[in-house]
């Protein structure tokens, strides 16, 4: 059976594809033989081994570096040079490639079979030890690489565990798996797996033969998953990692597995519309985003869209009382992905707090967007002169410190996911004057400044942008009109709570990897 490929409704992603289709083809990727050119990265206690695409950096948000293989290596682990050398290869192939240290550091010497007892190693190293391992290793992918999408490869040992990774809970598994001549592969590991699915056999396999491979064939086709199975003759079990590289034949089936691995990742990792078009859409079905000052108005008009969009949510306002209705508004299912608590942007523990309970609750954070602002009590009936220290300092403390508390609080390093997004809620009177609204607008202009430079200082591990709405209906805006004298010019151009939420939305989502330090006017074009 093979993937379906919707390439005539998708002419957009066939440029993308045939990009990386030139791979495919390129044997000159595959390397037998040299030197490794990934390193080993620790992570929670677990080493990885892990090799980046050409051109790409491990740091700065990047489109593509939503694409990776979980590569799980045989016995001989990634102490292997082969292994290492076959990892290198996928990187080359444009894949972020992470390959765990599934032995602990005591993978099967290579060579003479001598002293390797297989039965007390796979019992030694079972699911109960070897799931834990691959799931961190998903974890580092997602959290610390930013990869979305993670197509994952196992030989011998690890094959058993690309079965397993597939079968893991949505967003916390691979999407698409490949094993070769996998070891202890049972028919229920076969039959619960979620995504599409290939595999490469050896001929002389003495642990696959003719009967296990009708099994096999037969459990894969009850998953209801595309799927591919190859099997190569005069090869013996190992023959994709290992294979006798002076037999032409061992080393064409080597050369033939590791494409049919890349081959079956582009056709059904990036033409198939459930795997990839919906990773290209505004979906937030595996993030976590926080919205500060989310009781009414922009902020909770954004809150709902975040949780429309499949968003975890947690949501904080100053007014406890009216945050607390926010969220009873809620349908049941959405409250039971939101985590909330009244904080004040001016109290920086009291942000800080909340946000590390936020990201404990989840697990993770991959946005922030602080709406938490204000008018002041006096805007747009007193000129400069006759505003108060008092009202300076009632603004500035709100607008300036709280917007300050908010941003050095979220872009402590490690505390957003790699490549995550914070939108401050400015205004458009962060680029020009207010009648009788100076220190306010002075306020504006010295948030914008701070979300500028903090974007300079964070680029490589985060955005940073600025959205600057006009005049938005919202109850502050109600009661800003309610308060001017009747003479003062009313807004000619006002905006609806959602059309800022949208804009938001989009900051945060994975479709503006490449907004960095922006200011989005939000205003109608009052602002021109």
């Amino acid at each position: 059976m093979r993937c379906p490929c919707a390439v005539s409704a998708f002419l957009g992603l066939m440029s993308l594809a045939e990009s990386r289709s030139s791979y495919v083809a390129d044997l000159s990727i595959l390397a037998f033989a040299g030197t490794p050119v990934g390193k080993v990265v620790p992570f929670n206690g677990l080493d990885l081994y892990v090799s980046m695409p050409r051109n790409k950096s491990e740091k700065g948000p990047d489109p593509m570096r939503q694409f990776g293989v979980l590569m799980l290596p045989d016995v001989f682990g990634i102490q292997s040079t082969e292994n290492m050398l076959l990892a290198d290869s996928f990187a080359r192939a444009g894949y972020i490639t992470v390959a765990p240290d599934l032995m602990d550091g005591k993978p099967r010497t290579e060579g003479s079979m001598s002293g390797f007892n297989a039965s007390e190693f796979f019992k030694s190293h079972g699911p109960s030890v070897t799931d834990p391992k691959v799931e961190k290793a998903i974890t580092y992918m997602r959290e610390q690489m930013g990869v979305r999408h993670i197509a994952s490869t196992g030989y011998c040992f690890g094959g058993r565990y690309v079965f397993r990774a597939l079968g893991l809970p949505d967003n916390k598994g691979v999407q698409v798996g490949f094993a070769a001549h996998p070891s202890a592969l049972s028919d229920d590991e076969i039959k619960a797996i979620k995504g599409p699915a290939s595999l490469a056999v050896a001929e002389g396999d003495t642990g696959m033969l003719t009967k296990r491979r009708v099994e096999i064939e037969t459990a894969m086709g009850t998953t209801g998953q595309p799927f591919t199975m190859a099997l190569y003759g005069g090869t013996p079990h190992g023959f994709a990692t290992h294979p006798d590289l002076n037999n032409p034949v061992q080393k064409a089936a080597k050369e033939d597995a590791f494409l049919q691995a890349v081959r079956f990742f582009e056709t059904c990792h990036i033409l198939n519309p459930i795997l990839y078009i919906t990773d290209m859409s505004l979906t937030f079905s595996e993030k976590t985003i926080i919205v500060i000052g989310s009781a009414s108005g922009m902020g909770l008009a954004t809150a709902k869209t975040l949780l429309d969009e499949g968003a975890k949510v947690g949501m904080s306002d100053v007014n406890s009382a009216a945050l607390e209705n926010a969220v009873k508004g809620l349908d049941s299912e959405q409250q039971e992905r939101v985590f909330f608590r009244a904080s004040d942007v001016t109290d920086r523990l009291s942000i800080r707090n909340f946000l590390r309970d936020t990201k404990s609750h989840f697990g993770k954070v991959d946005g922030v967007a602080n709406f938490a602002g204000c008018g002041g009590h006096e805007l747009g009936t007193q000129s400069i002169w006759e505003t108060s220290d008092a009202e300076f300092d009632f603004i500035a403390n709100l607008n300036i410190k709280g917007a300050f508390h908010v941003l050095a609080e979220a872009l402590v390093p490690d505390f957003l996911s790699h490549g995550g997004s914070f939108v401050h809620i400015g205004s458009m009177f962060s680029l020009q004057g207010f009648l009788k609204g100076a220190v306010f607008a002075a306020s504006k202009h010295a948030s914008l400044g701070m979300v500028r430079s903090a974007a300079k200082e964070v680029g490589d591990r985060a955005r940073v942008n600025c959205v600057l709405p006009g005049a938005i209906d919202t109850p502050m805006h109600q009661a800003n009109l309610a308060r001017v004298p009747k003479d003062f010019p009313a807004p000619t151009l006002v905006g609806k709570a959602q059309e800022v939420a949208d804009v938001t939305v989009f900051m945060l989502s994975d479709k503006s990897t490449f907004v960095n330090g922006a200011a989005w006017s939000v205003d109608g074009g009052a602002g021109l």
